[in-house]
């Protein structure tokens, strides 16, 4: 049983000590794996369109209509891998933002000190 409640215990110092709820725990590893999967689609988006090329016959012809999230992608080569470029960079901003959401407290001491002072 004491184990148990040390276990209990701790997990609830670390969630104090990184500034986060329960919910937000749980949620984060989740988050975290979509961004990773649409991180990696977007990878072999942009090479898919950097290794696309026309047909010998018809060097002006376009690249098969996708959408990504409602949004059609352009039909040209360099235009393509433009906008590709430019959400795999948004994803990029959203996965650095997710490793450090909040500043970490100086101490666990001070935090157990201020919750206390709170009463």
């Amino acid at each position: 049983m004491g184990v148990v409640l040390a276990g209990f215990f701790s997990y609830h110092l670390r969630l104090a000590w990184k500034n986060r709820t329960t919910n937000e725990s749980f949620k984060e590893a989740d988050y975290k794996y979509s961004l990773e999967r649409e991180e990696s689609l977007l990878k072999a988006l942009i090479i898919e369109a950097e290794e696309w090329q026309p047909p010998q016959d018809d060097k002006d012809a376009l690249m098969q209509g996708i959408a990504i999230d409602g949004e059609s992608l352009p039909r040209t080569k360099q235009a393509r891998i433009q906008k590709l470029k430019e959400l795999h960079k948004d994803c990029e901003k959203r996965t650095k933002k997710l490793a450090a959401p909040y500043k970490p407290v100086p101490s666990l001491w001070k935090t157990i000190m201020d919750i206390l002072e709170e009463e």
